[in-house]
Formats: structure tokens, sequence, C-alpha cells
């Protein structure tokens, strides 16, 4: 005997997408300027990447 179910979904919200747009563009750079201030006052440490003597070739790896 199979039983029959009604779902009811929420009825969808209005998005706004200029509102969404501006609260991710702050959120991001909310983001950016802490992590820049924690490298400032030395809290992180950035990571020496291209800190040897020697020069990389990026061109030389391509075909």
């Amino acid at each position: 005997m199979l039983k029959k179910s009604v779902v009811f979904t929420e009825k969808a919200k209005e998005k706004n997408l200029k509102k969404e747009l501006l609260t991710g563009l702050v959120s991001s750079n909310a983001f950016t300027l802490a992590i820049v201030a924690l490298i400032h006052f030395n809290v992180l440490d950035t990571p020496d990447l291209f800190s040897s003597k020697q020069s990389i070739d990026l061109f030389g790896a391509l075909p």
C-alpha cells in the first residue's frame, strides 16, 4: 500500500542581485584588509616563494 505525501516548499524568495553583489564585494574586501593587517603586524608570515637567487625561466617550460 502506497501513501501519497504532499511536500510543501517555501515560496521562492526574490533575489536582489545588487544587494548580493555589494555584500560579496564588501565581505571580500574586509577579508583582504584583515589578511593585509595581520601580515603588516607580523602575525602572519609571508612565504619566500621567489627568494632564491636562481631565476626561474617560465618560458623555458612552454612548448
